[in-house]
């Protein structure tokens, strides 16, 4: 199941989405997505982590400024 959260970034709140599934998590935006191992982090806490990379990654290429 799909969950969705929101993760400040640059002084503004931006969309993300997560799933779990056999031990791995996959995080989307709007910028792309990409899956780790779940471990014992909780799933929305690791979430927030990763979308966080993702919109750094994003504004790297110029994608989001």
């Amino acid at each position: 199941m799909r969950e969705v959260i929101e993760v400040e970034f640059g002084g503004k709140k931006h969309r993300i989405s997560y799933a779990v599934s056999k031990g791995l998590i996959t995080v989307s935006s709007a910028f792309g997505s990409k899956s780790t191992q779940l471990g014992n982090s909780p799933p929305e806490v690791l979430a927030m982590l990763m979308g966080k990379e993702l919109l750094q990654e994003a504004t790297r290429k110029g994608l989001l400024s």
